[in-house]
C-alpha cells in the first residue's frame, strides 16, 4: 500500500486535499449554525410542509418567515420537531440578521444535524479515497499483466 503512495504522490496529495477541504466545509457549516443558534434573532415561522414521505425516513419540517418585508424559506430535520409542528403551525427559529437566508429552528437536535456535518463530509472524503484506491490498484494490476 505504501508503494502505491510513493508511485502516485500527486494523486495522493489531491486525495488528501479533497478530504481536508471536505472536512473544513463541514466544520464551517457547523460554526455558522452554532453562531446563529447562539446569537441569532428570534422569529416565528409558518410551517408549510411537515412530513417524512418525500425524503424516505428523514423527518423534515419546511417553514417560511419574513424579515424586513422580505420572505424566506428554511428547513430542518427531526422527527420530534415534525410531530410538534404540523402544517399550519408556527415554529420558533433564529436567523442571522446580516444574512436572513440562514436560519436554525429552535428545538432542533443540533448535535445530529450540525455536529455530524463535518463527519459526514469526512466520511464522503474517505469513501471517495477508497474508490480511488481500488480503481488505481485495479488499473495497476491490469498494466502489470500486459
Amino acid at each position: 500500500m505504501m508503494e502505491f503512495f510513493r508511485v502516485h504522490k500527486w494523486k495522493s496529495s489531491i486525495l488528501l486535499l479533497f478530504i481536508l477541504v471536505s472536512l473544513s466545509i463541514g466544520i464551517r457549516d457547523f460554526d455558522r449554525r452554532t453562531a446563529i443558534f447562539d446569537h441569532g434573532t428570534n422569529l416565528a415561522a409558518y410551517v408549510y410542509r411537515s412530513d417524512d414521505r418525500h425524503t424516505r425516513g428523514i423527518c423534515t419540517v419546511q417553514y417560511r418567515y419574513s424579515w424586513k418585508n422580505r420572505s424566506y424559506e428554511g428547513d430542518t430535520t427531526g422527527c420530534v420537531l415534525m410531530r410538534q409542528h404540523p402544517v399550519g403551525a408556527d415554529i420558533s427559529i433564529r436567523i442571522n440578521p446580516a444574512d436572513p437566508r440562514r436560519s436554525v429552528a429552535q428545538g432542533e437536535r443540533f448535535w445530529t444535524s450540525g455536529f455530524a456535518t463535518p463527519f459526514v463530509y469526512f466520511g464522503l472524503g474517505i469513501f471517495t479515497a477508497l474508490i480511488f484506491l481500488v480503481a488505481a490498484a485495479s488499473h495497476a494490476t491490469r498494466r502489470s499483466r500486459m
